[in-house]
């Protein structure tokens, strides 16, 4: 094999790894809608952002309505602004939870993708 046809092989086994990867890190992202045992809502939800930021409808009292995420395995923990009475200017509070598959739990609650 000459030299060229190596190096475009190698750049195409490269480029595939990261696109793998690229998508294996994504698979996380999109809305987790609240299950109640036999019904999912539909407006109650966690939504995860490529950008490692999460969104909710608010209806979770432990969670505020936006703020940052890591995952680690299958711990996920969520980073957001408390504002309390005690505390007007806020102060950074976290909440942990887990996530496999399709499903995301926070605290007893459970959210399915």
């Amino acid at each position: 094999m000459n030299k060229s046809f190596k190096a475009l092989i190698l750049i195409t086994v490269i480029s595939s790894i990261l696109l793998l990867s690229a998508g294996c890190g994504s698979s996380v992202n999109g809305k987790y809608y609240r299950e109640f045992g036999n019904y999912t809502s539909t407006t109650m939800y966690i939504e995860l952002k490529n950008d490692r930021t999460f969104q909710t409808d608010g209806s979770d009292p432990n969670l505020s309505m936006e703020g940052t995420y890591e995952i680690n395995g299958s711990d996920i923990t969520f980073t957001f602004m408390r504002i309390s009475s005690q505390d007007p200017f806020g102060a950074e509070d976290t909440y942990a939870g887990t996530i496999s598959g399709r499903t995301l739990k926070v605290g007893d609650i459970t959210y399915i993708k």
